[in-house]
């Protein structure tokens, strides 16, 4: 093979007649190979012993050396030895390797079908080989060293190929260390969920933020040259144009970016390389070419790779595009059907609070218009980036019920204001009991994420949602999307009695909703705040299907957080269980200093508990503007926020720490532990059977769990 001299164009045109691959991709193997390989597969299944058959696959690769490069391209044999490389040693695959470097038949085979597979399931047992065992490293650089020599000379026919290009995805997971690719729709179709790296995935944008892993790759030397070849002004300008727009070579860019996190300074030099730049733009060429940018997020190609610019851009990178690029068209953008995806994937990359309240600002006032237009990933992630970063949330839940207020409403959620609005958007299912349609999945997030908000940002969507009538609660429950919203009401920060409303409507359904996987976390979650007379009620209704809830592990652990058994076996001991229960929870919650009357979550006693167990001790709790402003009835943020400007003032004192057993009442431990063993135990820390022995009886489960755990943690 000869070493590429020619123009990129003259490449893309009219490939010479050593890259141009034939389209016969029949059997090329010679056939006594292939009869070998067809007969050593077929005894290779009936053998059982591990030492024959590592004799047999020790057989197999000493036999296909001299011809790696037709077995490869080979249908029957290829598959054949693929399947036997789990089984092959580390040297046997590196002179495979080494073998088709010699032979000059590496272009060949990564642009056969065959060959491509071939060689990327060699470079995935190989990376897993090194990973663990990290035998051999001597000769795998060497090797290393020849694919990567040969791919910077060629990288623009490799990017290119249809086949070829997963030659270089596989290399940057095995220089990399870490998968960085981006899964196709095939793969995600087969199982191989990976939420992170789904083109488009609205979830990943809700769940994950930016690419933060900046660990050093494996192969760091061979990866950055790899990774720099892009940076060159042989793939700049136009060359770049023809790269970004090709469905092969966009996920590999993806990559490239991805695998460049752990180095900020080549990770800025590759991101303005594949935004069109020749080194780093000031702020008028930036503006120059806003329409430039603009244009690359409206392609389909081009907007999958700014949509990873924007996640694993660094902070000075971000912030010129916010400023430059963003600033006074993100309505244009998120209306558009590919640019708004860019978009979403900005809101959620935004990390300081001037960029949340731009897009609250611009984007805000049309939250109406955009969910009608069928845009409401947009606003999601918004509201999402909102709830992340604590900024504007108030802004934008009034920006939203404002803009739901405004849009005319048809007359099938007309009766429900602004949640019915969410619930049935762009599907037009009527609400009610005799409602069977699913509701809108978009809406029920977007409801959700507000009920995240603090207090005085949820009270327009609260009363909307208690003003539903019995059956549009009941539907609700009975859909995944509105369970999980009642879910987010029963968390929130709404009074008792509305609570109460909304569960007595759902009386006659525990059952029925038991046996979801969605309802199932409703009934949970009702079942805590009920009384006992309706923590009564609702058992009834479920152990009278205890076979068709038990069947379901959701379930199982259901009836095991309710006690089940215990309500079957004796009810008045299963009532003694749930009175005790609200005691030791109030002792619990005072041992932490949450005993101040406010509505505490279960997030917020976890939260207190990682802050006041520390090496065994409690700490009480700082006395002065905490205090007050609860008791002032400012909400959660307003008093997060107090408490660390409190943090920061050198004259407020911290309390005595005291032993953990002092400070929790007697009613909380087990019999068996009396003052004297306390007083036997060593100052500062406690023993294992006095932590289990506090925990014992608390019926808070995964609070119990989280709680000894830090403590063993510490203990530690």
């Amino acid at each position: 093979m000869v070493k590429r001299k020619r123009a990129w164009q003259e490449c893309a045109a009219e490939p010479s007649q050593e890259w141009d691959r034939s389209n016969d991709f029949r059997s090329r193997a010679d056939p006594f190979v292939s009869n070998y390989l067809v007969e050593v597969d077929e005894h290779l299944r009936g053998v059982a012993g591990a030492d024959e058959r590592a004799l047999l696959v020790s057989n197999v690769a000493q036999e296909v050396l001299g011809v790696e490069s037709k077995v490869a391209v080979d249908a029957t044999c290829s598959r054949i030895v693929e399947g036997m490389m789990p089984e092959m040693g580390t040297e046997q695959l590196l002179k495979f390797l080494d073998g088709v470097l010699e032979a000059d038949a590496l272009w060949s085979i990564a642009s056969n079908p065959y060959g491509s597979h071939f060689l990327e399931t060699m470079l995935h047992n190989l990376s897993s080989r090194l990973k663990t065992s990290g035998h051999n490293m001597d000769n795998a650089v060497e090797v290393l060293q020849l694919i990567v020599k040969h791919l910077k000379a060629h990288l623009y026919e490799y990017l290119m190929d249809r086949y070829a290009t997963h030659l270089v995805r596989s290399m940057l997971v095995l220089l990399s260390g870490r998968d960085v690719t981006v899964r196709s729709k095939a793969s995600q179709a087969h199982g191989q969920k990976d939420r992170e790296h789904r083109i488009g995935a609205l979830e990943a944008k809700l769940v994950t933020k930016q690419d933060t892993n900046h660990d050093e790759p494996v192969y760091k030397e061979l990866l950055q040259q790899l990774l720099a070849t892009l940076t060159t002004a042989d793939y700049g300008g136009d060359c770049m144009v023809v790269l970004r727009s090709s469905p092969y070579a966009g996920p590999v860019l993806q990559g490239f970016l991805r695998a460049a996190s752990w180095d900020r300074e080549l990770l800025c030099d590759l991101i303005w390389s594949v935004l069109g730049f020749d080194g780093v733009p000031d702020n008028s060429q930036l503006l120059s070419a806003k329409s430039i940018i603009h244009g690359i997020m409206e392609r389909k190609e081009s907007s999958h790779l700014v949509e990873t610019v924007f996640s694993v851009a660094p902070e000075e990178v971000l912030s010129a595009l916010f400023s430059h690029v963003l600033n006074g068209s993100l309505l244009e953008l998120s209306r558009h059907p590919c640019a708004n995806f860019v978009v979403q994937s900005a809101a959620a990359s935004a990390r300081l609070p001037d960029q949340v309240a731009m897009l609250v600002a611009e984007l805000g006032p049309h939250f109406g218009t955009l969910l009608m237009e069928q845009r409401a990933g947009v606003v999601l992630s918004v509201l999402a980036s909102c709830q992340r970063r604590q900024v504007a949330q108030f802004e934008a839940s009034n920006f939203l019920a404002d803009g739901l207020q405004s849009v005319k409403a048809d007359k099938k959620s007309a009766m429900g204001g602004i949640c019915a609005q969410l619930l049935t958007l762009n599907n037009g299912v009527k609400l009610g009991e005799e409602g069977k349609g699913r509701l809108s999945p978009l809406g029920c997030i977007v409801l959700t994420t507000v009920l995240s908000f603090p207090k005085n940002a949820q009270r327009p969507f609260i009363s909307s949602i208690v003003s539903f009538s019995r059956e549009v609660h009941r539907h609700m429950a009975r859909d995944a999307g509105g369970a999980r919203v009642l879910e987010a009401f029963m968390e929130g920060s709404s009074k008792k009695k509305s609570k109460r409303l909304v569960m007595g409507h759902l009386e006659g359904l525990w059952a029925q909703m038991a046996e979801k996987a969605s309802a199932s976390h409703l009934v949970e979650k009702c079942f805590d705040r009920m009384n006992i007379h309706g923590k009564e009620k609702i058992l009834s209704e479920v152990v009278a299907r205890k076979a068709e809830v038990s069947a379901t592990p959701w379930g199982c652990g259901l009836l095991n957080h309710c006690r089940a058994g215990l309500y079957e076996r004796n009810r008045d001991k299963w009532k003694e269980w749930v009175k005790k229960g609200g005691r030791e929870i109030q002792n619990f919650l005072a041992t932490l200093g949450l005993d101040d009357g406010m509505k505490h979550s279960s997030k917020q006693v976890k939260n207190q508990v990682k802050g006041y167990v520390q090496g065994g001790t409690v700490r009480k709790e700082r006395k002065g503007p905490r205090v007050e402003e609860m008791e002032t009835g400012m909400d959660e943020n307003e008093a997060g926020d107090a408490e660390k400007r409190n943090a920061n003032n050198p004259g407020a004192e911290e309390g005595p720490t005291v032993h953990l057993q002092q400070k929790v009442p007697d009613l909380m431990l087990a019999p068996e532990v009396t003052a004297q063993s306390r007083l036997e135990d060593p100052p500062g820390g406690e023993s294992d059977k006095d932590i289990d022995a506090l925990f014992a009886r608390l019926p808070k489960r995964r609070r119990v769990k989280h709680v000894k755990k830090l403590a063993a943690k510490n203990k530690k």
